[in-house]
């Protein structure tokens, strides 16, 4: 880990210097080096292994099964972002308005299989993903972000390099600050530890000098990848605060995306 001595030590707009050439923790490649290193005894000299670099008997589904599976993006289907007709999108959103009033979270699923109007995505996001935004979550919220303005963590300076290279970028630099806070708040978070539905690796346990366990490190258990930030920023665009961007993402993140950073058999 290297560590970018001109990096800002608290929350600020400014982005560090010298980053360019910043070394992460990890990356995507690293990880994809990992898992063509690593072999199965239990399937040595299975032929269906020879022909790709993976050389683990990890299950896909087939051509068929995937077509059932995602029957709504049929071409026959008129899709939200595809589909701009007036009348159309009038109509999804007076359905998709309907189904917010019953607040029953499979129907919401299965209507976002043909896409949400924009007006209507955080809402409805909020809903699919069990994320919506009690004054409970606003407190939580804030301590966290107290405790961000407290003290400083090791990986900040990785993260405030991560971020700003995902701002210097004229679709996302309006968000930097959204974005910064969210993430620094993220990495503080203990509660996603037990959330994650699956653990892109064991955590980092730290003990005290007497042997006694504090905790994980980072406090959330999860090491942050490169480009971690890009995971956060296309939800500021349907986020009416920092709260809703923040719990949207932690729900998502830790229902889906934390499969993208894990070697697993899951389907």
């Amino acid at each position: 880990m290297k560590e970018f001595s001109n990096a800002p030590s608290t929350a600020a707009s400014t982005a560090p210097k010298h980053i360019a050439h910043g070394e992460y923790i990890y990356d995507i490649n690293q990880l994809y080096d990992t898992i063509i290193k690593m072999n199965n005894p239990n399937y040595a000299g299975n032929p269906s292994l020879f022909w790709g670099k993976i050389k683990l008997n990890i299950k896909t589904r087939s051509l068929e099964d995937l077509r059932r599976k995602f029957h709504e993006l049929n071409v026959t289907l008129r899709q939200i972002g595809l589909d701009e007709e007036k009348s159309f999108v009038d109509e999804r959103i007076l359905i998709g308005e309907r189904l917010l009033q019953k607040d029953y979270q499979p129907f919401l699923v299965q209507y976002a299989k043909r896409g949400i109007p924009s007006t209507l995505r955080c809402r409805i996001y909020k809903k699919i993903l069990y994320s919506d935004v009690t004054q409970k979550e606003v407190d939580n919220f804030h301590n966290l972000n107290d405790q961000f303005q407290r003290w400083e963590a090791a990986i900040d300076d990785i993260l405030y390099a991560d971020i700003y290279q995902i701002c210097n970028d004229d679709k996302y630099f309006i968000f930097q600050d959204m974005i910064e806070q969210c993430v620094l708040i993220f990495f503080r978070d203990r509660q996603i530890l037990d959330m994650m539905k699956s653990k892109p690796h064991a955590p980092i346990i730290c003990t005290s000098s007497t042997e006694r366990i504090i905790g994980a490190y980072p406090p959330n258990g999860v090491v942050p990848v490169k480009k971690f930030s890009s995971y956060f920023a296309p939800i500021c665009f349907i986020s009416n605060s920092k709260e809703d961007c923040y719990y949207i993402f932690r729900a998502f993140y830790c229902k889906y995306i934390c499969y993208m950073n894990s070697i697993s058999s899951h389907p």
